[in-house]
């Protein structure tokens, strides 16, 4: 077994010291730079390249030499991007170097069941000879084949090596630290906290009071659930009120005297904790939230403010911008063609922009349902945003315009973007959204979602913004499947107008449990889940995989057709002759 880590490490030092140019991860997604994955890849494998030309979808690049953690080294070419790309591959490449085919993707294997220390005399053997002969084939034949402007195969760009090496030394430096007890350096260690570490709300719409508690910093999911009415928007809104300083109505004056709020709050990256309170409208001039990134969000997700004019739409990002979605029911979100024209005509900002598009494309690309990569044309300022859609890594890629895409993917495309938008506004020097810190809430996060997306939307959620809370509602136990160790879910119940509010994922092992088990868990309450569809004399299936539901009624049919009248008498008279 090799220790991915330590590879990563060992190549970094090794390859350090070289006048190579190779890829560096550039995004901290997932958290891997502060955990020490200097390289594409995670715990299972590790994966290193030396020219340019990115598989979108996979995320990686299209040439790698691929190092795994039980011991198998190769090299991989993946061109599901793009069919020219494996032209070449097919012409140029694969039989020089010796490659097999596995579906869009070609492989060399080196070696199986090596250590650390082979894997790195691999990598020594794979730059002198392998890549020397890529080298020279793409030196030749590469301009010849590709068309100019067309994404191909070439070489790493030395500003843009420099620039991501320098990003890796960055978190190289903080993790050699991490023995030493102190705080991070300005990057992370900001005056604003990030995080709910505890929170209370006593009238405040239904709720007389309502409470979380003892909430750890790691905690990047708090699910509140309950029925209808039971009080989890207005949870949500009270919390949103408080970090926002949103001043409430006279009329909610008049229905809420005694409005009152206490939290505490904190940061993953620091001990101490920020205790705040308040009563009524205190504290409500302040512009900017009380932790360093904020967004929220209602139910109704699927419009976006493109056909706004310029002046109301950066009206979106005031004050009261930022509460409109949460507590309207047809407030338009942030939209990417209308904040790309803004970021083009300042050039401080087209500078950054540069820097971001990467990452605002990687996060759309991984999160939104089918969403496989987008141009943004930056140097030309009339063209729109184009989208292109594929249904699996064997369909064709579509350019598809904004109105033909599907309603739930423009409901989390909508939603995306607006997250990034208003933290890169709240955080304008970051340009990887895996650093930016902050908190989003969610009201009903399953909405216009089949169930794959809603379980989907909150692993890559949490996978894009790794330094982001998360605080939702739901009404479905589906989006409890995608949450990471740590999540924190709430159950609120109105009886008789009292409202209350209980912690569940101490009681429900809901990291452990299948869907059926959660429905029928306090968490939802089910008493019965058995179908009012079934007759009497119908057994429900218990199977947990509908795949074995499948295999048993047919073996029952099987069995039925084999039992005829005779044999079924046959059998009656062998059992009675036992008897």
């Amino acid at each position: 077994m090799i220790d991915i880590l330590e590879l990563n490490e060992a190549v970094f030092r090794a390859l350090d010291r070289t006048d190579l140019t190779y890829t560096y991860r550039k995004s901290n997604t997932a958290s891997r730079l502060e955990q020490g994955y200097w390289f594409y890849g995670n715990e299972n494998y590790f994966a290193i390249s030396f020219w340019s030309g990115m598989d979108w979808k996979n995320r990686t690049p299209n040439i790698i030499f691929v190092v795994t953690y039980n011991g198998f080294v190769y090299l991989e070419i993946n061109v599901s991007d793009s069919d020219r790309k494996r032209e070449f591959v097919i012409t140029h490449l694969q039989d020089q170097l010796g490659l097999e085919i596995e579906g869009r993707r070609f492989k060399k294997y080196y070696a199986s069941d090596c250590d650390l220390q082979l894997a790195l005399h691999l990598l020594d053997d794979f730059i002198r000879e392998d890549k020397a002969h890529i080298d020279h084939i793409l030196k030749n034949q590469a301009d010849n084949f590709f068309v100019p402007g067309e994404e191909g195969f070439g070489y790493i760009d030395h500003k843009e090596f420099r620039q991501r090496r320098n990003n890796v030394y960055k978190y190289h430096d903080r993790k050699e630290r991490d023995n030493e007890i102190v705080e991070r350096d300005d990057s992370f260690n900001t005056e604003k906290p990030s995080k709910i570490r505890s929170f209370s709300v006593q009238d405040s719409g239904p709720i007389q009071f309502a409470e979380m508690q003892d909430i750890p910093t790691r905690t990047q999911w708090i699910f509140i659930t309950g029925e209808n009415g039971s009080g989890k928007s207005s949870f949500l809104k009270a919390i949103g009120t408080a970090l926002g300083h949103r001043a409430l109505s006279r009329n909610e004056m008049n229905a809420n005297p005694g409005f009152r709020i206490e939290a505490q709050l904190g940061s993953e990256f620091r001990s101490s904790a920020q205790d705040f309170h308040r009563e009524k409208n205190e504290g409500t001039k302040f512009r900017r939230p009380r932790v360093i990134g904020l967004c929220m969000y209602g139910p109704f997700r699927i419009y976006n403010s493109r056909k706004l004019s310029q002046a109301k739409f950066l009206q979106l990002y005031n004050k009261n911008g930022g509460f409109a979605s949460l507590f309207s029911d047809n407030a338009p979100l942030l939209d990417i063609d209308k904040q790309l024209d803004i970021w083009k005509k300042d050039r401080k900002a087209q500078s950054m922009l540069e820097k971001r598009q990467y990452h605002i494309k990687n996060v759309l690309t991984s999160v939104v349902p089918n969403l496989y990569n987008i141009e943004f044309h930056l140097g030309e300022d009339r063209r729109p945003v184009e989208y292109y859609t594929r249904k699996d890594n064997f369909s064709e890629v579509l350019p598809t315009q904004w109105e033909h895409l599907s309603s739930g993917t423009k409901s989390v495309f909508c939603l995306i973007v607006d997250i990034l938008l208003r933290l890169y506004d709240q955080q304008p020097q970051i340009a990887d959204p895996g650093e930016l810190r902050g908190m989003v809430l969610i009201d009903e996060i399953d909405l216009h979602l089949h169930p794959k997306g809603q379980k989907d939307l909150v692993s890559n959620l949490t996978y894009v913004f790794p330094h982001v809370q998360f605080i939702v509602t739901t009404h479905s136990p589906i989006p409890l499947l995608g949450a990471p160790r740590d999540s924190r879910i709430y159950v609120m119940r109105n009886r008789d107008g009292e409202i209350s509010m209980e912690r569940m994922d101490d009681k429900v092992m809901f990291s452990k449990i299948l869907p059926n088990a959660i429905f029928s868990s306090p968490i939802f309450g089910f008493e019965d889940l058995i179908s009012d569809s079934k007759r009497r004399d119908e057994v429900p299936f218990f199977e947990d995989d509908f795949r074995e539901i499948k295999k048993t009624e047919q073996l029952n049919q099987e069995i039925n057709d084999f039992l005829s009248n005779a044999k079924q008498k046959e059998l009656y008279d062998l059992f009675n002759l036992g008897a």
